[in-house]
């Protein structure tokens, strides 16, 4: 199916488009049309500082209606189709790395704030999180591993918090060791 207002190609499930914001049933209006001047208008906001931030999965969670998607640093939520847009200057960022593993490397590894899912990450990749100003207690599963060492992960205004996860071999029971990192000992991205 395709956007009636854009024209770009959508998912069958999609009720508003994630390119220009526009619903796909007609039940909301679409966005106006841009003029000249306003495509011309300064460039969406950059991702937060972060190694290779551009290279990032970015994903948010909408404050309407709570769900969680991989998005682009301004966005529609596609299931209410609530506009987002990311704030360096509020919100902090939480960056998790989850280092490559044979052990679940099929599975991605959820990722829970509070308790809350957050969405998943795939073996060797990492995740970009804007968060509202807090300590929050960061938790993965991959599949039936649940065995994990928890951590606090306090998030800042305009700072990035990075976050490596392993998986620890053990005799009985495998164990997801969470470790918080400066930036720098982040890997390098494609």
């Amino acid at each position: 199916m395709f956007c009636e207002n854009c024209g770009k190609q959508l998912s069958d499930n999609a009720r508003f488009c994630p390119f220009c914001g526009a619903s796909v049933n007609g039940d909301v209006p679409a966005p106006a049309v841009k003029t000249q001047m306003q495509e011309s208008a300064p460039a969406a906001p950059m991702a937060p500082v972060a190694p290779n931030a551009s290279a990032l999965i970015y994903r948010t969670k909408c404050p309407s209606c709570g769900n969680v998607q991989d998005s682009r640093f301004v966005d529609t939520c596609k299931k209410c189709g609530t506009q987002h847009q990311v704030d360096t200057v509020n919100n902090g960022f939480l960056q998790i790395y989850r280092m490559g593993h044979f052990s679940g490397s099929i599975a991605g590894a959820a990722i829970y704030l509070d308790g809350e899912g957050m969405g998943h990450v795939a073996n060797a990749s990492s995740v970009l999180i804007e968060l509202p100003p807090k300590t929050y207690n960061l938790h993965m599963a991959i599949s039936t591993l649940r065995n994990c060492l928890d951590i606090p992960v306090t998030i800042e205004p305009g700072k990035t918090v990075c976050v490596k996860s392993q998986i620890k071999m053990g005799m009985i029971k495998n164990t997801i060791i969470l470790h918080l990192v400066d930036p720098s000992e982040m890997p390098p991205l494609a």
